[in-house]
């Protein structure tokens, strides 16, 4: 009798051993997901995100680098646009439009743009306005404010090894709005400091109208007033894209009265495109 139950026991413990070795096998079998996309890039499908990551994996080491910034630093609004737009066939090496890879060609001078939402708008524009003069750059985000220009500083700016920025065009003032006096001008000479040290031409680009909530008159122009004052103590090539479109707002604003119009952005890009040009040749 006691044998019987001593071998029962013995089977059933012979039994559980094998279901626990046959789980650990098929979940040593099983492949790990280790290509979900990350938390940084938004919502995209895994479709989307796998036919991505087979294009990413035929780039060469310096636009692969440039693949990687983008998913860390355009965010979950703008990479998702990003990614539908290049898996259906746009952002090529002769058309990078606003967040493409940029080839360049040796001979040009290599112009890094850094701004927000308002830089990004004209940044296509510019380089086709430049095209055959200049590689121009953007730095890898919607830059937003000085704060968010001083904590990814080395991301944006640093160059790829063995290259260098011949001139910098950047701007921040509406993501400033709500400190647009020393806490601002504090944030703006440490860029400046920052930016000395790369040996570019530096050229700021004034904070131009916005009219969404009826203190935006004010801070407009006390942005301005700051950096103005900031610009001119450091001897900064300024660049007034608040004039190009401040005789009529209404004509240029969009409806939500922040970003512009195809008109307004192509005044911008026109100047901007103009006053790099003219730094440039300046230096030669």
């Amino acid at each position: 009798m006691l044998s019987c139950i001593a071998t029962r026991l013995l089977l059933r413990v012979l039994s559980m051993v094998l279901v626990v070795v046959a789980v650990r096998g098929l979940a040593q079998a099983a492949p790990a997901a280790t290509n979900v996309p990350p938390a940084t890039v938004g919502k995209v499908s895994q479709e989307d995100w796998n036919a991505y990551c087979k294009w990413m994996a035929t780039l060469p080491a310096d636009q692969l680098a440039w693949e990687k910034m983008l998913q860390k630093h355009l965010g979950n609004y703008y990479f998702p646009v990003y990614l539908k737009q290049r898996l259906a066939g746009g952002y090529t090496l002769a058309e990078p439009d606003d967040w493409g890879f940029v080839q360049d060609d040796p001979a040009l001078p290599r112009v890094l743009l850094i701004g927000d939402s308002i830089s990004h708008m004209y940044t296509a524009s510019v380089r086709k306005l430049l095209k055959g003069r200049a590689n121009v750059h953007r730095a890898p985000a919607n830059c937003y404010s000085t704060r968010d220009g001083l904590a990814n500083f080395d991301d944006w700016v640093a160059p790829p090894p063995g290259k260098r920025w011949d001139l910098i065009h950047f701007g921040f003032g509406y993501h400033d709005r709500l400190r647009p006096g020393a806490p601002y001008a504090a944030n703006l000479e440490k860029l400046i400091e920052r930016l000395r040290k790369t040996g570019a031409i530096l050229v700021w680009a004034r904070t131009v109208p916005f009219t969404d909530t009826p203190a935006a008159g004010d801070q407009v122009r006390k942005l301005n007033e700051t950096a103005d004052a900031v610009m001119a103590r450091h001897n900064v090539k300024v660049d007034d894209l608040y004039s190009t479109v401040a005789d009529s707002p209404d004509k240029y604003l969009c409806s939500d009265r922040i970003h512009y119009n195809s008109e307004g952005v192509r005044r911008q890009a026109e100047e901007a495109a103009r006053v790099i040009a003219e730094a440039l040749q300046a230096r030669k």
